[in-house]
């Protein structure tokens, strides 16, 4: 049943892109289709190298009347994912705040379910749900235990303990923003951390006594791949940001406590990630191309100096 249009408030939906000229429609599609009706939206792109932007212009000016607002938001050079939630959160207008990646689709539901939960628990700052995984079968089984649904039950110093020294095991394309409270708090995305945006807001969020809610409904099919978590962990980018969230948020904190055993594990964690790195590019076909045409060359080297 749809909420009262006369009591409803304003949501904003930021979908987040980057080279998703060939996913953006069904995002969009899905935003399209929801049950609710007061939506403004906002499309944030971060320098994308393909055909993303004149893509989106094309389907606003077809669909437009849909919204409340439709605007897109675009940048000179690429930023990071950091950066691009940033830009999408500073062109928010209204009172809730939903964002989606650009190869990610909301159920038809999902704003309602979200705002109806604000509504009811009024003290709630940032509420998430439960996800569809929509991909190839062995893809959707390696990524079957990505989420830890049971964190939610802990109270908000031990949520921000066990994001600080275990894991990040939120749904963030579920996340769904009070945005009043969000700028009374000052909060938003470490572009330190380019490409690991959510784990620390995460953390600056409960480090600030907001505790991380959830309700129990499916409301976002998130794609396995593409510009969206999963997708970014084959990336150097990606890694580099690890590293930065560890020094950043995890080694500063464990190096008050105990300087010796932050530095050895820090150091310890940056030689996993690095190998990590090494073992995945050996697999990828480019490399396989670059050792096949160095052979010749370190046949050669390998003969004449010995």
């Amino acid at each position: 049943m749809q909420m009262e249009k006369m009591n409803t408030p304003e949501v904003t939906v930021g979908v987040i892109t980057y080279n998703s000229s060939r996913t953006v429609v069904q995002t969009l599609e899905s935003i399209k289709a929801q049950t609710y009706d007061k939506i403004r939206l906002i499309i944030s792109d971060d320098c994308s190298t393909d055909d993303t932007v004149k893509v989106c212009k094309q389907w606003i000016a077809g669909n437009s009347s849909r919204f409340v607002s439709a605007d897109i938001v675009t940048a000179s050079v690429n930023t990071g994912v950091a950066g691009n939630c940033n830009r999408a959160w500073d062109a928010c207008q209204s009172d809730f705040y939903k964002a989606i990646a650009g190869d990610d689709c909301l159920l038809p539901d999902c704003i309602e379910n979200n705002v109806s939960f604000m509504l009811n628990n009024p003290s709630s700052v940032v509420v998430f749900s439960k996800v569809i995984f929509v991909g190839s079968k062995r893809e959707i089984k390696r990524c079957r235990n990505l989420f830890d649904y049971s964190f939610f039950n802990l109270s908000v110093s031990e949520q921000h303990k066990w994001l600080v020294e275990v894991t990040n095991c939120i749904p963030a394309s579920t996340s769904f923003f009070r945005m009043q409270k969000i700028r009374d708090l000052g909060v938003k995305f470490d572009e330190r951390v380019p490409f690991l945006e959510d784990w620390p807001m995460w953390i600056m969020l409960t480090e600030k006594g907001i505790r991380l809610d959830f309700f129990d409904k499916e409301t976002v099919c998130y794609k396995v791949g593409g510009i969206s978590a999963i997708g970014r962990v084959m990336s150097i980018n990606f890694f580099r940001s690890t590293l930065k969230f560890d020094l950043y948020y995890r080694f500063e904190n464990a190096y008050n406590q105990d300087k010796e055993s932050a530095i050895n594990a820090f150091t310890e964690r940056q030689a996993l990630l690095y190998n990590d790195i090494a073992r995945k590019m050996k697999k990828t076909p480019e490399y396989r191309v670059g050792r096949f045409l160095l052979a010749p060359w370190r046949f050669f080297e390998k003969l004449f100096s010995r």
